[in-house]
């Protein structure tokens, strides 16, 4: 029973999280499903470049749909950071949106043409382009999550928006 009570004290006690913590907190939540992207494509990648064209569409399935739920989760952050980059001067520069709009775009795309060649080689080529188009995506959201967090440790109500705006 006391610690039950205790437990109800430093709930009562604890200051609600602040805006700053929050966005804080979705900044490391898009940062983690971000990253796990990244792992599925390693692991996608390195899979692809020998597989025959029947295990080459397994994996590209089990691919899409691990991708596909994390750009979900994504855009469950994106209109909330968007709106703390213009809330903070960035107007043109929430673009989160649109980036996440963008991999998945590609993610559509890939899923159009993978494993459709007969040569292995062709596989695996359309693999890497389609790498480096999410990787260049991702770069994009990793570095304006790094504004972002740049932005709320100096604590001003103006923050700095050099990244240029990946939509169009």
């Amino acid at each position: 029973m006391v610690r039950v009570l205790f437990a109800l004290l430093v709930v009562a006690c604890t200051d609600p999280p602040t805006a700053a913590d929050q966005t804080t907190n979705q900044v490391a939540a898009y940062r983690i499903q971000q990253r796990q992207i990244e792992i599925a494509a390693n692991r996608y990648e390195m899979a692809i470049a020998t597989a025959t064209t029947e295990l080459c569409i397994s994996m590209h399935r089990a691919y899409d749909r691990d991708v596909r739920d994390k750009l979900f989760q994504i855009s469950t952050l994106d209109m909330s950071l968007d709106a703390t980059i213009t809330a903070h001067g960035g107007g043109a520069a929430a673009d989160l949106a649109c980036t996440t709009a963008a991999l998945t775009a590609e993610l559509d795309y890939h899923r159009a043409v993978a494993c459709q060649a007969t040569a292995l080689e062709d596989n695996a080529a359309e693999a890497a382009r389609h790498l480096v188009a999410l990787g260049t995506s991702l770069d994009h959201a990793v570095a304006r999550l790094g504004e972002i967090s740049t932005g709320l440790a100096s604590e001003s109500e103006t923050w700095t928006w050099s990244l240029p705006s990946s939509c169009p």
